[in-house]
């Protein structure tokens, strides 16, 4: 373990891990995701589900961070946040968030072992090859009684050469990533799909094949972009305490026993 600039380092700065991204990804996606209507949108979902389901007082880590601007939304709303990734360059843009407390290290050899109370894994799970093992893993890093936050993409029906694009290995229906969530052994309190306006757009992303940064989602169209987190946002509203089968992407909230 060492510490570069602030990032505790636990040293596994393989190729492969460096292979997935290249760090002018992070550098774009940091210009665009305060404006981006999904990220926008999405960061609502996600606090609310903290606010619901996360003590304030305990401590958080958000693993696969990228940027750090959903950790810093979280800190902005009074909650204690450290966060991970695997990239270095990610967690050199959260700090420029203000996030202070950020370690480098590979999931599949997590140094922490009951240390957490609350873990966030927001559109990280379908990046991974054995997304079983990597929430076994999670779920040794948290305390007893701890909460798994996670968010991913939904229903392989849904499939699309963005997501190729964006290096996903699948999406999941609600079932599976209960399932899945189970077999690492923790008990699922809720699961539901959001973003069900997405879905007539993403249906026709399966018959139309873009290229380049537009297709990863990392471009603002002005008008577009505002009206869709309008949509977004009214959505999130009214879904309140209904439970939405069908959506763009599934927000799953479980407990380690």
């Amino acid at each position: 373990m060492k510490r570069i600039d602030g990032i505790v380092s636990f040293g596994l700065r393989t190729e492969k891990n460096k292979a997935d991204y290249d760090p002018a990804w992070f550098d774009r996606l940091d210009r665009v995701e305060a404006r981006h209507f999904w990220f926008r949108a999405r960061r609502r979902v996600i606090m609310r589900l903290f606010e619901r389901y996360v003590d304030r007082s305990g401590r958080v880590l958000e693993v696969g961070t990228g940027t750090g601007s959903v950790a810093a939304a979280l800190v902005r709303r009074g909650f204690n946040v450290a966060v991970s990734d695997v990239h270095r360059q990610a967690l050199v843009h959260a700090g420029r968030k203000g996030l202070s407390e950020r370690y480098e290290f590979d999931l599949a050899r997590a140094p922490f072992r009951e240390h957490f109370d609350a873990i966030g894994l927001f559109d990280v799970l379908e990046h991974l090859d054995d997304d079983r093992a990597a929430l076994a893993v999670i779920h040794r890093m948290l305390r007893p009684g701890g909460s798994l936050v996670l968010t991913v993409p939904a229903h392989r029906w849904l499939w699309n050469r963005s997501d190729i694009l964006a290096g996903h290995k699948r999406r999941y229906g609600p079932g599976d990533i209960s399932r899945i969530a189970a077999s690492a052994g923790f008990e699922v309190i809720e699961v539901r799909c959001f973003f069900f306006s997405l879905v007539p757009l993403l249906l026709l992303r399966r018959a139309f094949t873009p290229g380049g940064e537009r297709a990863a989602g990392l471009s603002v169209v002005p008008v577009a972009n505002e009206v869709l987190f309008a949509i977004l946002s009214l959505e999130t509203f009214l879904s309140g305490p209904f439970r939405p089968r069908v959506g763009g992407s599934i927000a799953l909230v479980a407990q380690r026993g």
